[in-house]
């Protein structure tokens, strides 16, 4: 079997500065192999980059020149060079002004980050991919004529790595998102009903044997496997440390042991059910279903077991960090995400370049409190950040699984569209909103 990757534009503004041919070549160069597909955003940051029936559609300058280009003209370009174009989805549409969509922590506090599982988000990001998937057909129709090789929509893929936020301060940690409609769900997708929601509205609770305050944000356990013995959870956190606080508190830790189990897998099955309903669209026009996760057995900002996703009942196929070692799939293939934490920094470096360009959130968030020089550091800190996650050698490709002859295991490799010298160019070019002197906070 020959490798299939997948050229991974994270964000269409890499696009303004390069253009489709530039970031093939630069991806066959980084790896010895050209591309067979090319993954293109559904939502960015901040905004739709598509004509809809919902916001005014973001355009981009294709390559710094004019007029704008939208996805249906970037998804030509790469379809007229033989690729075949797949789509991401993001789905917490950090864009979104409305609170009613927003994730709530279990404190009760919002942040504007689309809860993933509202009737409302749902049927917002089902119109928005049935749209963008029209307008990707009809490019790589157009494309057709001028291609080595046909093009086509050949999938979309749910980017699940960050959707439920976390945070943490004096031990207490706070999840999202615990919203009304969160927490009818949990609750029927759980033995204990709305009770399970109720467990952790204490502290300590049940998240503190294995989520600790780190100071500078929470430390996890990971290694946790779906329907793990109460009495392994409790040694693997008392091996860690991380039952200290339920000692000093004088719980059953056992019972908070089942009461977290119970938790994270009534959280699975309900993104399990949210990734069906987006794939349907996909399913019925014979679509790859592809879930993007980071690796972890737990992932806690996704909420899904990932030995439970190897199954074709919720999607055809994986993309994940191959730093993750010992996972693989037997029913369903995956593909390798050549990042550290999969999409995570790369999801995080481009939300947080367009809110330093955004003044409401410029306004309205932490950022408001640095002034500009300060926020300039930041940007920077965060570019070095996600190039450090970077696996961009072919002793990197040469170290992944062997590619697979069955019908599960490793069948390609995704690279990311970004390079130390693109990034440099994105964060030099942003265009900073001032922040007001009234809300800066002296050093």
């Amino acid at each position: 079997m020959n490798e299939q990757p997948v050229l991974d534009v994270v964000d269409l503004s890499t696009l303004e500065y390069e253009t489709a041919e530039d970031q093939v070549e630069r991806f066959e160069r980084t790896w010895g192999v050209p591309p067979a597909a090319v993954a293109l955003p559904v939502l960015l940051p901040n905004g739709v980059p598509f004509e809809n029936d919902f916001v005014e559609a973001l355009g981009i300058r294709y390559g710094g020149a004019s007029p704008k280009k939208y996805l249906g003209g970037i998804a030509y370009e790469f379809a007229k060079l033989g690729l075949d174009v797949m789509l991401t989805v993001t789905p917490t549409m950090q864009f979104v002004r409305s609170d009613s969509l927003h994730v709530i922590d279990i404190t009760g506090a919002g942040s504007p980050q689309a809860c993933i599982a509202k009737a409302a988000t749902r049927r917002l990001l089902a119109r928005l991919i049935e749209q963008a998937s029209e307008k990707v057909r009809q490019a790589c129709d157009e494309a057709a004529q001028h291609s080595p090789r046909p093009p086509k929509l050949a999938g979309l893929a749910l980017d699940l790595v960050d959707v439920w936020g976390m945070g943490a301060e004096d031990e207490r940690i706070s999840l999202v998102c615990f919203c009304q409609e969160c927490r009818e769900q949990l609750g029927l997708m759980s033995k204990k009903g709305r009770r399970i929601v109720e467990a952790f509205e204490r502290f300590p609770n049940p998240w503190n044997l294995v989520l600790r305050d780190s100071g500078s944000g929470i430390q996890p356990i990971s290694e946790l496997r779906w329907g793990m013995p109460a009495k392994a959870i409790v040694d693997l956190s008392h091996l860690k440390g991380f039952d200290k606080i339920h000692d000093r508190a004088g719980l059953d830790v056992v019972h908070e042991a089942e009461l977290l189990m119970e938790y994270m897998q009534a959280r699975h099955r309900q993104v399990v059910q949210v990734a069906a309903e987006l794939f349907a669209d996909a399913q019925r026009h014979g679509l790859s279903r592809i879930v993007i996760v980071e690796g972890e057995l737990y992932g806690w900002t996704s909420g899904v077991f990932i030995e439970q996703l190897d199954t074709s009942d919720v999607c055809d196929e994986l993309w994940y960090d191959p730093t993750e070692q010992g996972l693989t799939t037997s029913r369903i293939p995956f593909r390798s995400y050549m990042w550290r934490r999969c999409r995570y920094f790369l999801d995080n470096f481009f939300d947080f370049v367009a809110k330093c360009q955004d003044e409401e959130k410029r306004t309205a968030t932490g950022l408001a409190r640095y002034p500009d020089s300060r926020v300039r550091h930041i940007l920077e800190l965060r570019r070095r950040q996600v190039m450090a996650a970077r696996l961009s050698e072919k002793l990197d490709l040469f170290c992944l699984p062997p590619l697979a002859d069955g019908q599960g295991g490793r069948i390609g490799f995704v690279g990311a569209s970004v390079s130390p010298e693109l990034s440099t160019q994105i964060v030099g070019n942003v265009k900073l909103v001032t922040a007001s002197p009234d809300l800066i906070e002296e050093d």
